[in-house]
């Protein structure tokens, strides 16, 4: 069995979480099963090939997909192109899980949207499994209306992320029973016992800071955060500065965020240090060592969240508050409307956050990891099937 798994990447650490999630997951259940990935420059076959993943070659561009003329392919010629090269059409994928995050919805192009509607009518017609993983979706409206129907009701399963979600997608589709809401799956990543170290330790007493450039972006529909984004990024380190806290910058993504942390340290009179890391369970693992979290980076969220860490979220859409809310810790979000005074407040609030506090957080988060565990058993009885 192939499985292709879609909108995932190395760069993003969220991204790169969710495909270690999935591996995590299947690879424990039923070990015969092949992976796939589309080459991205973001997802380069070195790093495909540390993980054992199979290219899968997509034949479209814009809304011209010929992707349905590889099932006249012979089978026989497709198996010599994954033996011997690691090379797999749609013909070959038997089961597709779409883990895209935040990638459907008016933020983003209706070319994607009308893709998505044809690539997953032609799954169901081939009576091949399409899941749509935990994720924020919508909202959809005017011509992106139709083809976002059309994708979710050929899907087989269709996991929203937060209520809000749950809600575009309802209006769309109506009460369907393989519709369903559920967190973020990065949930049930653990630590990893080979980045054990004292550089975890060392930052204890710190507080994260995580960037993310799409704010700054045409993605970003409220125009005043972009306006606004650095300075309130600013006022939150020189409030924090003077209340003596511990602070340091991680990068979560690639070269755009970098270049916001930088853009940051140039303002200030003394440089916070810049930390990167490789692996994506490392970067959960540092985010639960540290005392807190204020992040633009939706997993970052999540890994500070789910390892009873508190959090401090950026919004640049309704992802963020629905988090938050899930978590009852709603009153740390920080908008474009959010006055200096505001933030000054919420900060004062945030750094006398105690041991309780993150009790509550772990219960959540158990909870949580127990709704997570159910979608799963949802996807495992697809496999089964197949």
């Amino acid at each position: 069995m192939i499985i292709e798994i879609k909108n995932v990447q190395f760069v993003n650490k969220g991204a790169s979480l969710m495909l270690y999630a999935i591996l995590e997951q299947l690879k424990q259940y039923n070990g015969s099963i092949k992976f796939c990935l589309a080459p991205s420059k973001n997802a380069p076959i070195a790093q495909r090939m540390e993980l054992q993943l199979l290219q899968k070659m997509n034949f479209r561009k814009n809304v011209l997909d010929i992707s349905a003329l590889t099932y006249f392919i012979p089978k026989r010629f497709r198996n010599v192109l994954i033996q011997s090269y690691g090379i797999v059409t749609e013909a070959d994928v038997d089961m597709v899980l779409d883990a895209s995050g935040f990638s459907y919805g008016d933020q983003w192009s209706g070319i994607v949207l009308k893709q998505l509607a044809l690539e997953v009518s032609r799954f169901k017609k081939k009576n091949k499994p399409y899941i749509f993983m935990s994720q924020a979706l919508g909202p959809f409206s005017g011509k992106n209306r139709k083809p976002a129907k059309k994708a979710f009701l050929a899907s087989k399963l269709v996991f929203s992320r937060d209520l809000e979600s749950f809600k575009h997608v309802k209006q769309l589709i109506g009460d369907k029973s393989h519709h369903f809401l559920s967190p973020d799956i990065t949930h049930l990543i653990e630590s990893d016992n080979r980045f054990e170290s004292k550089k975890f330790s060392k930052y204890n007493e710190h507080i994260a800071l995580i960037v993310n450039s799409k704010m700054l972006s045409n993605k970003n529909l409220d125009k005043k955060a972009q306006a606004t984004y650095i300075e309130q990024m600013h006022c939150v380190i020189n409030i924090l500065q003077q209340k003596k806290q511990l602070i340091v910058m991680l990068n979560h993504d690639g070269l755009a965020d970098r270049k916001i942390c930088e853009q940051l340290n140039l303002k200030l009179k003394h440089n916070i240090e810049i930390l990167e890391f490789e692996c994506p369970i490392e970067v959960k693992q540092f985010i639960g060592s540290c005392k807190g979290v204020i992040s633009s980076r939706f997993h970052g969220c999540v890994s500070a969240l789910s390892q009873a860490v508190p959090c401090i979220a950026f919004s640049w859409s309704h992802k963020y508050q629905m988090l938050l809310d899930d978590y009852d810790f709603s009153e740390f979000l920080i908008s474009s409307t959010s006055a200096d005074k505001d933030i000054e407040h919420m900060l004062e609030s945030f750094v006398k956050l105690n041991e309780n506090d993150r009790n509550k957080l772990a219960q959540q988060s158990s909870v949580h990891q127990e709704s997570v565990k159910v979608a799963w058993g949802k996807i495992k009885s697809c496999i089964d099937i197949k």
